[in-house]
């Protein structure tokens, strides 16, 4: 290898060979996660002498005795150009340091690792105290440079790395950074060792900017030295080498700027499942007729448009899969990011609104090594509404050659520097017809201050344009996109990422006439980094999802081991039903009332409602429930007023004026689809042993079922996914079959309008003690279609309030009804029910809570 030598007390690398010629003195390898091959390697002793090598095509590098014969101990390694993964890979366009306190066999790897401990030792940017080593500049450079301050660095890197969502088991697993084994990833060997593997998360970490944690761990140490850098030279925060000329400058330039100090953030003791939340802030999704160039069908979802609540982005912790399905079709191991991409609400040009709530599942894929993109998914969910059309078989995708080239690291992008990229193939999921060629470019603008929903923030931006051509198999139609351009631009900061991305694009035909356009803006409004909660807290109430995860359960809370199948009782607290006389209201007040539900889901024919097309059955579970009144007494007032405080009645007593009934027992069954935990619906049906007065004698006496259609269902992911304060609407048709309508036979259709509403957190005391609750509100509205002129003007109103608490679920609720059905007198209630239920015993997962009341024993 060629080498080169200068500087006082220098080697001279021309003299003779010897022995010491070819004897290892100081040897590493230079990665980022991939070799950093043909890299210029230049080492500088403690009084200024330097010497240069290079790297190989496993970015080895070695000094000779010969090459360091006259340096003096110790030594500070810069590598700098080459390419990483091979000759032909992307530029290397970042330096990278190490040190060594000897050259006698000595090995000093040059990664990010070791680049951030010179910033830990020195308090400098590593250029800094790399120029000057040796110098008057820097009086104490060379004496930090031995083993306990090694450590106490290594230490400061290994801290600061997990508190931004690092394993500290990872970064304990290669020991010491400058001298534990290395082999990096190349072009012919795509699986580096546990250190190469290290490098690779790091830079797969969305918070960690390299030049910025460095500048990071840099301030931290200036810090702790009283303003000063221990080396006696530049400080972090007075370097020339921090400046916006470059991307990485720029992230290092907010770091020393402090950019992120006004952003609020919690310390947490426990994660989320949740790393991160997006508002969309704007979503216009718009077709066009290529012939006459008028929009076709067209989508707002943004905030602009629709509310705060109208989009939002979840994004999850990545993870390592297996089957990744690459361009050849074989499946093979990735890094996966996934996300959930919720709508709330959408509006169309025309002023209609879709209530319907849906979302997609996405996730972006990078290979192991490198980090390099190898493409993006989409899919629907059967939970979601099925007349949306994002269900299980909604999938939308792409991925590239699984051995294309990696994009050059941001951190080396000069300003207002295009750098080009392509072209590249894309193989589109469930789409062999189609094929596309993607041109892009990455150029850096500068910094500036921006106002998102963390708040003002000075961040790096930079862009990324590019261009797709599409090409069909069996030839374009007018209405596909044959050539799409599109531009993103992106705000970033230290440590949060990207806090805002803007996208538009625009489709034309063969004929150039446009048939499609997009545009999207999104910001971020809360990131989870380690154990730090940046921005509006995740895990805590503001959604019904964090609520429940945040809650516990009170310490008193004592349960038993049991056999028993999971069941529940609800006992109630209070419970009556009214109806409208002419002029007041006679009510049946059930005293000691309880529902005893079976929490063992059975596997069914549902017999689900189609809207105008016949029953038909679906697969489903069903989870049988028993509704018991021990004793039902019948009173009257003379007002709904006086009818609504029946409810202040003291519990376990009765209304005065009432008097003894009957006692009956129903007999329930709940229906949920059995793929997808969605509603279906209900029945209860008399029991064959209850007394021949409640008139409830078997169903033929008394049934009634509430069916609704499966792809009319409420998704069940939409309880955990409720922001607080922010109600979610949906509309689903809904029929009923009762033993009064129609003899039992008739099919009785309804419109029902649920909103469901997370309130936030919750006190109540039961029979199981005093709970912390998360409290969900449903309103339910029930109208009638116009076409049944019988039930013109009927209307039922239902309001339900549970306190949920984890692990036992529904701990207590209120549940009350309205119904309006007399056309004549339509904002009189006819018929009245009002209801309050606590949880009194459960057995969840062998572990039985509270006792059961005198005579009732527990399900089978």
């Amino acid at each position: 290898m060629a080498v080169t030598a200068c500087g006082g007390g220098g080697g001279d690398s021309s003299s003779s060979p010897s022995a010491s010629a070819t004897t290892k003195a100081l040897s590493g390898v230079a990665a980022t996660g991939s070799a950093i091959v043909d890299a210029t390697v230049t080492i500088k002793d403690s009084k200024g002498a330097t010497a240069t090598t290079k790297t190989d095509t496993t970015g080895s590098y070695t000094f000779t005795e010969a090459q360091l014969s006259g340096f003096t101990a110790p030594f500070v390694v810069q590598v700098s150009g080459g390419n990483i993964g091979s000759a032909t890979g992307p530029a290397n366009t970042s330096s990278l340091f190490s040190v060594a306190t000897s050259a006698s066999g000595s090995t000093a790897n040059i990664t990010p690792l070791t680049t951030m401990l010179v910033a830990a030792l020195s308090g400098q940017q590593p250029s800094d105290f790399f120029s000057q080593i040796g110098t008057t500049a820097a009086p104490n450079a060379a004496t930090l440079i031995n083993s306990q301050a090694l450590a106490t660095a290594q230490s400061q890197v290994i801290n600061t790395l997990k508190s931004l969502g690092v394993s500290g088991s990872d970064l304990n697993s290669i020991g010491d950074f400058l001298a534990g084994t290395l082999q990096a990833a190349t072009s012919t060997s795509s699986t580096g060792n546990v250190y190469d593997n290290l490098l690779d998360i790091i830079a797969a970490n969305p918070s960690i900017n390299i030049a910025a944690v460095t500048t990071q761990i840099a301030v931290e140490t200036v810090t702790n030295n009283g303003g000063k850098s221990p080396t006696g030279g530049t400080p972090i925060t007075q370097s020339t080498a921090i400046n916006e000329d470059t991307y990485g400058g720029c992230m290092a330039g907010l770091v020393a700027g402090n950019s992120i100090s006004g952003v609020s953030k919690i310390t947490l003791t426990e994660q989320p499942e949740d790393r991160a939340h997006w508002i969309y802030t704007s979503y216009k999704l718009s077709d066009f007729d290529p012939a006459t160039g008028n929009a076709g069908w067209n989508a707002s979802r943004g905030e602009d448009t629709e509310g705060a609540a109208a989009t939002k982005l979840i994004e999850f912790p990545e993870k390592t899969i297996t089957d990744f399905t690459n361009d050849t079709g074989s499946t093979t191991t990735a890094i996966t990011r996934p996300y959930k991409y919720i709508v709330s609400s959408q509006s169309s040009a025309n002023g209609s609104k879709l209530l319907k709530p849906w979302y997609l599942d996405l996730n972006d894929y990078w290979s192991p090594a490198g980090r390099i993109y190898w493409g993006y998914k989409e899919e629907g969910n059967d939970d979601n509404p099925g007349d949306v059309g994002v269900g299980k078989n909604y999938q939308f995708g792409f991925t590239y050659k699984s051995d294309r080239p990696a994009d050059l690291a941001l951190d080396g992008l000069k300003k207002d520097v295009e750098v080009k990229y392509g072209p590249l193939t894309r193989t589109y999921l469930k789409n062999t017809d189609k094929t596309g060629s993607i041109t892009y470019s990455h150029t850096y603008v500068g910094s500036e201050i921006i106002t998102t929903k963390l708040g003002a923030i000075k961040a790096c931006k930079y862009t990324e344009n590019g261009n797709v051509t599409h090409s069909y198999a069996a030839g374009a139609k007018a209405s596909d996109a044959t050539n799409i351009t599109f531009k993103t631009t992106i705000w970033t900061a230290p440590t949060l990422g990207v806090i805002r991305r803007d996208y538009e694009e625009t489709g034309l035909n063969s004929d150039s006439k446009k048939v499609w356009s997009a545009s999207q803006s999104r910001e971020l409004t809360s990131i989870v980094v380690g154990n730090t909660n940046y921005g509006s807290a995740i895990l805590n109430d503001s959604t019904f999802g964090a609520c429940m995860k945040s809650t516990k359960l009170p310490s008193s809370l004592t349960a038993t081991d049991t056999s028993l199948a999971a069941q529940n009782l609800m006992g109630s607290v209070f419970e009556y039903t009214a109806n409208y006389n002419g002029s007041g209201y006679n009510f049946n007040w059930r005293k000691d009332a309880y529902v005893q539900s079976s929490k063992v889901g059975q596997a069914t024919n549902y017999v689900k409602f189609a809207g105008n097309d016949p029953l038909v059955s679906v697969n489903a579970k069903v989870e049988p429930y028993y509704f018991v009144v021990p004793g039902q007494y019948q009173g009257s007032v003379s007002s709904y007023a006086n009818l609504q405080a029946l409810s202040n009645t003291p519990a376990g007593t009765t209304p005065s004026g009432s008097s003894l009934a009957t006692n009956f027992k129903l007999n329930g069954f709940a229906y949920s689809d059995a793929a997808t935990n969605a509603w279906l619906g209900w029945r209860e049906e008399g029991d064959a042993n209850n007394p021949s007065s409640s008139g409830l004698v078997g169903p033929s006496q008394y049934f009634m079922q509430a069916f609704a259609a499966k792809w009319d269902a409420f998704p069940a992911f939409w309880n955990g996914g409720l922001r607080k304060n922010v109600p979610v609407t949906d509309m689903r048709t809904q029929a009923v079959k009762a033993s009064w309508i129609g003899g039992g036979n008739d099919i009785d259709p309804r419109d029902m309008k649920t909103e469901a509403l997370y309130t936030g957190r919750g006190q109540v005391t039961t029979a199981l003690g005093s709970f912390d609750t998360c409290v969900l509100k449903t309103t339910y509205t029930i109208t009638w279609p116009s076409w049944n002129t019988a039930k013109a003007g009927w209307k039922v109103v239902e309001v339900n309030t549970e306190h949920h608490v984890p692990g036992l679920g529904v701990v207590y609720m209120t549940d009350v009804e309205d119904d309006y059905t007399d056309a004549a007198n339509p904002t009189v209630t006819q018929w009245y029910s009002n209801k309050a239920r606590e949880l009194r015993h459960a057995i969840i997962k062998g572990k039985q809570y509270g006792t059961l009341p005198a005579g009732v024993n527990p399900l089978p």
